[in-house]
């Protein structure tokens, strides 16, 4: 089913029942692993792209702020920007043995999944 679609617009195309396509995400855990698994893909996609963004953004303000030509109200204005939007430091582990931890613990759950999946 894609990101959005109506049962009702894939359930002929899927060559399954609506209610199944109704149970699915509600129920199987394959397909609530594989769904996830899209969506984690999907938002991951979209946050490199941002973070691609993010970057020349930075170089635009930079020139905005450096330009002799650009008024001090539109500097001070950029530079509030830059400092609300200053990126915070990563939530994840700093200890490798935590890191380990962390990494383990998402290998079982992926390991479960594709058990349970059949894989």
């Amino acid at each position: 089913m894609g990101f959005g679609a109506k049962p009702r617009h894939v359930d002929g195309r899927a060559g399954v029942s609506r209610q199944t396509l109704h149970r699915w995400p509600a129920e199987d855990p394959a397909f609530i692993a594989e769904y996830d698994q899209a969506r984690r893909e999907i938002a991951e996609a979209v946050s490199q792209s941002l973070r691609v963004l993010s970057v020349e953004s930075v170089r635009v303000l930079e020139r905005a702020l450096t330009d002799p030509g650009t008024p001090a109200a539109v500097k001070v204005r950029a530079a509030l920007e830059v400092l609300k939007m200053t990126a915070a430091p990563p939530n994840g582990p700093t200890d490798a043995g935590d890191v380990w931890a962390e990494v383990t613990k998402r290998d079982r759950k992926r390991n479960m999944a594709e058990m349970l999946a059949g894989n």
